[in-house]
């Protein structure tokens, strides 16, 4: 084989190399944690009696993670409480096709900080983006 053939094929092994990598599904994106200024409530929060659209109590506020996923992608990230408060409640927007799962704990109520597995609809077609919702007081 000649030099002039030998480089021609690394340089065609290097392109399908590179092509292969770039058509892999990217990582999962997870925003790092923010608060929210709203004062009336965007979700229903299950089990904390807080309604979508009702007034925030006094004290309570609303933390929240963006997260993007592809097919069957999961990312495991904290929801932690902010400035000596406590989580109360956990939710996502009706409709979007991000959900969650709480990891190693059967309650996270009263706790400072919770670990959750986001994970997408099976049923959705490419990349979904969603936000996960922790409510503190």
């Amino acid at each position: 084989m000649t030099i002039t053939r030998k480089l021609t094929a690394a340089t065609i092994t290097a392109l399908l190399a590179g092509a292969g990598i770039a058509a892999a599904a990217d990582a999962p994106i997870v925003s790092k944690q923010h608060t929210s200024t709203a004062g009336t409530a965007p979700l229903t929060i299950p089990g904390s009696g807080l309604k979508k659209g009702d007034r925030l109590p006094t004290g309570a506020r609303l933390v929240y993670r963006n997260v993007t996923l592809e097919g069957d992608q999961t990312a495991t990230f904290n929801i932690k409480a902010i400035h000596g408060k406590r989580l109360r409640g956990l939710g996502t927007k009706e409709g979007q096709d991000v959900g969650f799962v709480v990891v190693n704990r059967a309650s996270y109520a009263g706790r400072t900080k919770v670990q959750v597995r986001a994970y997408a609809n099976p049923n959705a077609d490419g990349e979904v983006e969603g936000r996960i919702y922790g409510l503190v007081r």
